[in-house]
This record gives structure tokens, C-alpha cells and sequence, in this order.
């Protein structure tokens, strides 16, 4: 014993193993607990509503601790132990760097971690891994004879050290900057405003974290029925405007496409937009007089509804005065800007604006909203930051909930170091191991505090849920509302049952019929309230299922629609008319009885059975070297693919959130 701690100890011995021991430390320390969780926040800096100075402490601290651990172990354990912690070491540092380089995608994270996984993709992965275990390790325990083989170990480690030290230098800028105004940040935590929670993001992507194979699936459990059937019982009658011809025309309508494409012009964001925000006031309230109210639960594909009515025929019947539309054709296959198209009418210049600029003239000059104001209306946007909007300011004005917030708190320091952690895992670990690892970004929820006047509306379905079916509806101003919920419904996570309480092991199912729940009972109160019959209310979702975000479609992409026109009661009916998010507004517009000088076009009762309607649907496609916009033409029935062709593609310069 004594002689094996004199050779440990002995000059020559700690002289041979320093450098191995701080490498083999610092390396894998630093990169997954300081340069990694670094890179992300940089690379998420508009999503991440807090700064650097809230967790780089931290993470610094354990970074070194870990270090400390593993130089530990280099440095005194003797061979062959010392040997095969610097050989763990290496291999975990050398495929965690290559992992999250190569082997993760496109370099999103799709929302929830348990997502399915290519099964063929993760075995290959996880023999990659092993294999350059095997090399990494042997290589470890034989250096001390090869000096070759401690040349390439230290190389290797100083070039994954400078690797992860460059990227930090050179997103310093993103780093330590305010996500909404571009200044350094400064953080005021002492006003007496009452605090409210902010969500930092939408469970649907951080940038450099997807996995190979990883699609948005709903669940772990595909829908029972995918293609989109929309035969309906035979006792059932179609809603049509003009009866069925035997050899349709193909017509192209007025409404084949949001009303306006917002203009480029100069980002009005200089005056601490970041402050501004839509919250939950006024959630579980509608007006005396006429409501519009959308219920959109996002990612609401018609496979989900098909499930619902398999497994439970009369699902839906309570509905009262709503159609059915089984043939509609969202605008795009993602939320952003999925959601900002259907509530401005504006879309976006993919070429040439960014989020910023789009989020701003789309709700600044959106006719629709503006219509709505020289009208009368309240206007109550209900959705979330990021993915809807980036700055409030271009809100300002424009909805009625709408805050201001003089800074933040975080209301969880380890629960946001955690968080970040987990984070970092996700993206270093091999592919197999991924599915174990419970973080979505819907995991920040919460963590934020906000002082405003008003607490934040975030999309988290058993709060909303259980906001308005707890408290019940009451009035709120004399006159008109226009109300836009946007729930997660069929969107991960999965987080509330079917009598819409908060559960850890919901599906999409299950919370799709909870907030069936809290739409139904919604419906009843305005009926309580001798309101219910001159609303206009439209439950649907912002896009269909995601199959593969990284492959051109190859079936239909259709999207749930029920739609109640004012003065509409009876029996749920059905229509197979072709239809689409354009006919949205137009819908809302005439059923409102909204005085316009605008021509929105048609509304969804204005399209009869039997017409061929031409409808686009804008497929986001992700890819490794650039992504793109592929634009598809629907000519005909939407659920018969060969009535999709693709009219366009466009490359896009940069991600699809810049």
C-alpha cells in the first residue's frame, strides 16, 4: 500500500498525469455544464426570458466541482483505474461533441423529449457509441506504452476545449444581450407589482436538439384512425349552399389565401418592447352583446377527431348550431406563424422579414383587427409569447389584455439550472438514452415571474381549463368581444386528463377530451348567460399532425373544423365542402354582421358541397443544410392526395424563427 502511494505521489508520476487529469476533467465538465448549456441559451436567446447572470454562476460552480471529481480520480487512482476514467472521459467528450454535431438533426427540439424514435437509427447510434468506447478506452489503457497514442488523446482534448471556448466567444453577444431590445440586460426585481408567472417557451423547439427520426407524433400512441375520412352517417344532413353537380368546376376563389402579406418595414422595436405582454385578464369573461370566441387547440389534425368519434360515437353531439367541415386546409404546418395568420388575416415575407418585423405589421396591420375596432369590439388574444408574438409592443393598442411588466423574478433557481441541465443531456447523449430524459421547453413554464398588473397568459391546458370551469363565465363590458384562446389540446405535453385536471400520464387523447370539457361547459354558461345564440365560435386547430418535419409530405394534411354562425342551434351537421383557413375571417366577418369596406371573400357556408375548390397549405421542412417553404396547391377533395401538388418551394435564409 505504501508503495503504491509513493508512486502515486512521486514527481515524475503527477508530472505524467497532470495534463491527462485536467483535460480529462475540464473537457467533459465544461461541456456539458457550462460551453454546451451556454451555446443553447445563445442560440435561444429571443425564446429564453431570463439572463445569463440567473443560472452562470451556477452552472460555473458545478462545471468546476465535476471537474474537480474526475481530476481527482485521474490523479491518484492508481492504474489501471486512473486509465480508464481518463478513457470514460475522452469517449464521453469526443461522441457527446460529435453527437450533438452529426447526429442530431436538424438541430430542434420538437417539443417533448418522448417523442418517437427511428428504432433503426438509435441501434446504429448506440454502436457507433460502443465501438468508439472500445477504441477510446483501449487507447487510454496502452498510452502510457504509446506515445502516439498520447499525442492524439491530448490533441484531441485541446481541440474539443477550444472548440467550446470559440462558440462562447463568438455568441458572447447573444449571450449577454436583452432578448427583445438587443442592449446588455439589466433585470429589475424590487417593483411591488404583483408577480406573474411568464412562459419562456412553446413546447415545440429549441434550436440544436433534435433527434434522427424524432417527428412531432402526438403521442406514443398513433391516432387509431390516420386517413382523413370525412363520410359521415347516413342520417345526417350535408350543409350546402347550392346542390351537388355531377361534374364540378374547379373555380379559384377569392379566399385561397390570408387577405394581406404584411409590408417590410423598419423593426419598431427600441422602445423596451420586452415589457409588454398579453395576459389572462378577462379569461373566463365574454361581453353582453355580440361574442366571437375561437377555441384553437393546437395541432387539432383530423386524425385526432376521427379517433375521438371511433372510440366514442356521440362525442361531439352536443355541439349545438355547429357544422362540421371535414375537407379544411390549414395555411401552414406549423404554430408560428401559423396562429398570427389566422388571427391578423397578414402573412408573412419569408424572404425578406423577420419574426420581429412580421409579428409587428401583421398585427398592426391587420384590416381584420382593425375592423374589429371601428366596430366596437374588445379584443382578447389568449396565446403566447415566442411562437405568436416576440415583442408586445405591436399588441399595444390592438388587444384589450395586454400588460405592462417593470422586470422579472425567477422563482426557482434549481429548478432553472435543472432545467438547463437536462437540457444539455439532450442534446450530448446518444440517441437511446433521449427518451429517458423528462424536459420539454414547456419545462421553463413558471420559472419566470413577471411584475405586471396581470398574470401572463401561458398555454398550460388544466390551468386554462381549470380557470374557466372553476370560475364560470360572467360579463366583463357592455358591447362586443372577440375572444382567441389557444389551448395545447393535441400538442405535447401531455399534461391533463379527460376532466381536464393536471395528471403526469395524459395523452393526447385524453387532454383533447378535457378540453372538449371545458369547451362544452364554456358553451353552456354563454347559453346561461342569453348569449350563446347570436355568437359566432369556431373550434379547429392551427395545423395538422407533424408525420416527418425533415420529408415532403406524402399523404393529406387536414385539420379539424367546427364552426357556429350567429343564430345557428340544432344538431351538429356536416359538411364536406372544401374549405380552408381563408375562409376564416370572411366566416367571422359575415356572421358578426361586421360593417367593412374590406373584401375578405367567402365565408365556409358561402362554399358549396360538390364545388372543387383550390386551397395551399404551407409545409415548413426542416433540413440539415437550410430549410424550406413548400408550398402545396390542393386542387379538389383534400383527402385525396393526388389532388396535392407542389406549386412552389422556397429556401429560406436562415432558421424559420429569426
Amino acid at each position: 500500500m505504501n508503495e503504491t502511494l509513493k508512486k502515486i505521489f512521486n514527481k515524475q508520476t503527477f508530472k505524467q498525469r497532470l495534463p491527462f487529469a485536467l483535460l480529462g476533467a475540464v473537457t467533459p465538465s465544461f461541456m456539458f455544464f457550462f460551453f454546451g448549456i451556454l451555446e443553447m441559451f445563445a442560440g435561444n436567446r429571443d425564446e429564453f426570458k431570463f439572463a445569463v447572470g440567473d443560472f452562470g454562476l451556477y452552472i460555473l460552480l458545478i462545471a468546476l466541482a465535476v471537474s474537480l471529481a474526475i481530476g481527482i480520480l485521474i490523479m491518484f487512482l492508481p492504474e489501471p483505474g486512473s486509465n480508464a476514467v481518463f478513457g470514460v472521459s475522452a469517449w464521453i467528450s469526443v461522441m457527446g461533441y460529435v453527437q450533438a454535431l452529426l447526429l442530431n438533426g436538424s438541430g430542434s427540439l420538437g417539443g417533448d423529449t418522448s417523442s418517437k424514435l427511428n428504432v433503426g437509427f438509435a441501434v446504429f447510434d448506440a454502436i457507433l457509441w460502443i465501438a468508439a468506447g472500445i477504441i477510446i478506452v483501449a487507447g487510454a489503457f496502452i498510452m502510457q506504452r504509446k506515445s502516439i497514442f498520447k499525442r492524439i488523446f491530448i490533441i484531441a482534448m485541446i481541440m474539443l476545449l477550444v472548440m467550446q471556448i470559440t462558440g462562447c466567444v463568438t455568441n458572447i453577444g447573444d449571450i449577454t444581450r436583452d432578448p427583445a431590445t438587443g442592449n446588455p440586460e439589466i433585470t429589475d426585481t424590487e417593483s411591488d407589482i404583483d408577480n406573474v408567472t411568464a412562459e419562456t417557451t412553446e413546447p415545440e423547439t429549441i434550436s440544436g436538439l433534435e433527434t434522427p427520426g424524432t417527428t412531432d407524433s402526438p403521442d406514443t400512441t398513433e391516432p387509431e384512425t390516420t386517413e382523413p375520412v370525412t363520410t359521415e352517417p347516413e342520417t345526417t344532413e350535408p350543409v350546402t349552399t347550392e346542390p351537388e353537380t355531377t361534374e364540378p368546376v374547379t373555380t379559384e376563389p377569392e379566399t385561397t389565401a390570408p387577405v394581406t402579406t404584411a409590408p417590410v418595414t423598419e423593426d419598431p422595436g427600441k422602445t423596451d418592447p420586452s415589457k409588454a405582454y398579453l395576459t389572462k385578464q378577462g379569461l373566463d369573461q365574454v361581453s353582453t352583446g355580440k361574442n366571437i370566441v375561437v377555441f384553437l387547440i393546437d395541432r387539432f389534425d383530423v386524425s385526432y377527431y376521427q379517433s375521438l368519434v371511433k372510440s366514442d360515437p356521440d362525442f361531439f353531439d352536443g355541439l349545438d348550431g355547429f357544422t362540421y367541415f371535414g375537407d379544411n386546409v390549414s395555411l401552414y404546418s406549423r404554430t408560428y406563424p401559423g396562429v398570427t395568420t389566422m388571427i391578423t388575416g397578414v402573412d408573412i415575407d419569408w424572404t425578406a422579414q423577420t419574426s420581429s418585423e412580421y409579428f409587428h405589421n401583421a398585427y398592426q396591420g391587420s384590416n381584420f383587427l382593425h375592423d374589429l375596432r371601428a366596430n366596437g369590439y374588445q379584443i382578447k388574444i389568449y396565446t403566447q409569447s415566442y411562437y405568436c408574438y416576440r415583442e408586445g409592443t405591436p399588441l399595444v393598442g390592438v388587444a384589450d389584455n395586454i400588460s405592462i411588466s417593470s422586470g422579472y423574478k425567477i422563482s426557482s433557481t434549481k429548478a432553472l439550472v435543472d432545467n438547463l441541465i437536462s437540457l444539455s443531456a439532450y442534446r450530448y447523449l446518444p440517441t437511446f438514452l433521449k427518451e429517458d430524459i423528462n424536459i420539454s421547453t414547456a419545462s421553463f413554464n413558471g420559472i419566470v415571474k413577471l411584475n405586471g398588473t396581470a398574470p401572463l397568459y401561458e398555454i398550460d391546458d388544466p390551468a386554462v381549463c381549470g380557470q374557466i370551469l372553476e370560475n364560470g363565465l360572467s360579463f366583463d363590458v357592455d358591447g362586443n368581444s372577440y375572444i382567441f384562446i389557444h389551448l395545447n389540446g393535441c400538442h405535447s405535453p401531455y399534461n391533463m386528463d379527460s376532466n381536464a385536471k393536471r395528471t403526469k400520464d395524459a395523452n393526447s387523447k385524453e387532454q383533447l377530451k378535457g378540453c372538449f370539457k371545458m369547451i362544452n361547459y364554456y358553451l353552456d354558461q354563454m347559453k346561461q348567460l342569453d348569449v350563446y345564440d347570436d355568437a359566432t365560435i369556431v373550434i379547429t386547430g392551427d395545423h395538422p399532425r407533424a408525420r416527418d418535419d425533415e420529408a415532403v409530405p406524402g399523404e393529406p394534411r387536414l385539420t379539424a373544423l367546427f364552426v357556429k354562425a350567429a343564430g345557428d342551434r340544432g344538431e351538429l351537421k356536416y359538411s364536406n365542402a372544401q374549405v380552408s383557413q381563408a375562409n376564416l375571417i370572411p366566416t367571422l366577418v359575415k356572421s358578426a354582421g361586421i360593417s367593412t369596406g374590406h373584401d375578405y371573400g367567402r365565408s365556409y357556408f358561402e362554399v358549396p358541397e360538390g364545388e372543387n375548390t383550390v386551397r395551399y397549405h404551407k409545409f415548413q421542412l426542416s433540413g440539415n443544410k437550410y430549410n424550406e417553404i413548400v408550398t402545396f396547391k390542393v386542387t379538389g377533395t383534400g383527402t385525396d392526395f393526388k389532388n396535392w401538388s407542389i406549386d412552389s418551394r422556397t429556401k429560406l435564409p436562415g432558421s424559420f424563427y429569426r
